[in-house]
């Protein structure tokens, strides 16, 4: 990529798993763009500490680049008494303990503050990172990041945080990864629609597939001149 501009010098990244980059982009440290946070899990034995509105993060919910909303939400006093702690909007959040981390590396942007529990981690973007881009990055580059990440020996997969931490990423200027955000929004987003007309008519396929095979097995058909 030449980033927004299709002449802009280019000079080796630095970074093993990618190959060069605009002359203008920096290669910065993870742990420099980012505040870190863990979160927790409030006693499901308390009827009252779920019974909030805060969305309350866990990995069933990491499925899409945004996060509007969750499948649980916890009140204000399970904030308090447990070990979660609430974000803000324009977190971004990533998968740190999953069997999922065998093969891909969940991220998500928040929409509005959230809660996360132990299994997610929390990152708040720091000066003029942009979380969406980020996430857009670690998406792009899941294999040889997961590579680099993974805790080894551990009893269920999970990411070793001091790696991830160290570990160098582009961050072209602040209107560059505006841009290239709207773009891949905009873009990403008509993939997404093709792949649900794909699915709808996979579907109706599966559907006419097993009224074929219905009719043939009942009798409902002649098969003696099917081609």
């Amino acid at each position: 990529t030449r980033g927004l501009n299709p002449n802009a010098k280019l000079k080796p990244s630095g970074i093993e798993w990618l190959a060069d980059i605009p002359a203008h982009w920096n290669a910065k440290r993870f742990g420099y763009l980012f505040r870190f946070y863990s979160g927790g899990t409030p006693s499901t034995a308390e009827n009252s500490l779920w019974d909030g509105d805060i969305p309350w993060v866990s990995s069933k919910d990491m499925k899409s680049t945004v996060i509007n909303d969750t499948q649980d939400h916890i009140s204000e006093e399970a904030v308090r008494v447990s070990a979660t702690c609430k974000l803000p909007s324009g977190t971004l959040l990533m998968v740190n303990r999953s069997g999922i981390l065998r093969h891909s590396l969940p991220v998500a942007v928040t929409t509005r503050e959230m809660a996360i529990n132990q299994d997610i981690r929390g990152c708040v973007p720091l000066g003029s990172v942009n979380a969406t881009f980020v996430a857009y990055l670690l998406q792009g580059n899941e294999g040889p990041l997961l590579t680099l990440w993974r805790q080894q020996g551990a009893t269920v997969e999970s990411l070793n945080f001091e790696s991830v931490k160290l570990t160098r990423i582009l961050l072209p200027p602040a209107p560059e990864q505006a841009a290239i955000v709207e773009f891949l929004d905009a873009e990403t987003a008509k993939i997404d629609r093709l792949v649900e007309k794909v699915k709808a008519a996979i579907e109706k396929l599966l559907e006419y597939r097993t009224a074929l095979i219905t009719a043939a097995v009942t009798g409902k058909i002649d098969v003696r001149n099917a081609s």
